[in-house]
């Protein structure tokens, strides 16, 4: 049995590197949403959701595969960024936000719908991140936890933004489908973005889109009104 002590210490290893970042992000801002804290049972029912919506995503982005096809052209590299992935992580992702919150009684101010949208793309993150890790090692745990974890908690921005408008939409009894389908857009255009570069492998560009996405999205975060209510 003594043999099998490295391998489990090492699967410690990947399984804290996968999920470390996720949980300092979840922190973040879990304490910049300094009035009135939203219920732990109703974040972690959303970090839930958002871990299990990792499952609809891979057969998505399977059958986009297939429809897609394999390229190497910028062309090619474009379409599947945004259409192959980034349309359906963030539909996924928007698709668990709503069914896991936008009837709660405690979704009553506008930065509620951020929190509530980072929570379920960080769950999201946790598991892409744990598949990624296990196959890459953990060279690939610390890009990741420089790169696509605060990537997934920076498209969940506008997400939660816009899908905070949805909600006070859906209160006064006005139509809200235009603030949802921003909800997806928005973040499906910096997510497709990221992707996009990425897959070109040009890492100059890589570095400053990723800079301006964090210093875009993460001064929203901090300067959204944490106490306008819905």
């Amino acid at each position: 049995m003594f043999f099998l002590y490295p391998l489990v210490t090492i699967n410690y290893i990947y399984m804290a590197a996968a999920i470390i970042p996720a949980i300092l992000l979840l922190k973040y801002i879990y304490d910049i949403d300094q009035f009135d804290k939203e219920p732990p049972a109703l974040l972690a029912k959303l970090f839930v959701f958002g871990m299990i919506s990792v499952i609809p995503a891979i057969l998505l982005e399977r059958v986009a595969q297939m429809i897609i096809g394999q390229g190497s052209s910028h062309m090619y590299y474009m379409i599947d960024a945004f259409l192959g992935v980034a349309l359906i992580e963030e539909g996924v992702k928007l698709f668990a936000l709503k069914h896991g919150s936008f009837h709660e009684r405690s979704f009553d101010y506008m930065f509620d719908g951020i929190v509530y949208a980072v929570f379920v793309s960080l769950g999201f993150a946790v598991v892409e991140n744990i598949m990624y890790v296990y196959s890459g090692g953990v060279s690939t745990a610390v890009v990741r936890a420089l790169t696509s974890v605060p990537g997934h908690m920076c498209f969940a921005i506008p997400m939660g933004f816009f899908y905070s408008k949805a909600k006070r939409k859906a209160n006064r009894g006005e139509s809200y489908g235009l603030q949802l389908f921003l909800a997806w857009f928005v973040p499906m255009i910096f997510h497709g973005i990221y992707d996009y570069v990425l897959m070109v492998n040009d890492t100059l560009s890589f570095i400053l889109v990723l800079a301006v996405v964090y210093i875009i999205l993460f001064s929203l975060a901090k300067q959204e009104k944490k106490d306008e209510p819905i």
